[in-house]
């Protein structure tokens, strides 16, 4: 019924800009968006790679085995791997080293935890792993990050921005 709208105003002679034209657009397109995403959800392996995008999250710190993961999840391993990478852009390993990371920021950010605490609490085997992961994921060590986050936090102007 989108797609109808959008034709019939088309159709209508209108000079320069239709904002009623290009809402519907937008209509079509936001539906169509819906009903592939609606398709996707509908699927075993999607609910599967939901699950396992749950469980990453709750167990954040925890080690991980994906082949028994996809095993519980009554998935095959290669199909899962290959499934959670499309859904995700992450393999499941690179998916929990994304979580672990971002949530180092975050705790970087707000608290003078010591590196080797937030290692501790994310599942990192040392702080030196964090350190490592976190220089090859941002570019820059997190003592260093840390240093510049708390700088420009404390900048009147970089307050306003955010």
């Amino acid at each position: 019924s989108c797609l109808e709208a959008v034709h019939a105003r088309a159709r209508q002679p209108s000079p320069g800009f239709d904002p009623e034209l290009s809402a519907r657009g937008l209509a079509v397109l936001a539906a169509w968006k819906q009903a592939g995403l609606a398709s996707q959800r509908d699927t075993r392996m999607a609910r599967a790679v939901a699950a396992a995008e749950r469980h990453l999250s709750d167990n954040i710190a925890e080690p991980v085995n994906v082949a028994q993961l996809a095993r519980r999840l009554g998935i095959a391993y290669s199909h899962f791997r290959k499934a959670f990478k499309s859904h995700t852009g992450y393999a499941p390993w690179q998916y929990m080293l994304h979580l672990r990371l971002a949530q180092a920021r975050r705790q970087l950010a707000a608290n003078a935890a010591t590196l080797d605490e937030v290692a501790g609490r994310l599942g990192f085997s040392s702080a030196f792993h964090l350190s490592a992961a976190f220089k090859q994921a941002y570019g820059t060590a997190p003592a260093l990050w840390r240093r510049r986050f708390v700088s420009e936090a404390g900048r009147p102007e970089s307050r306003n921005s955010s």
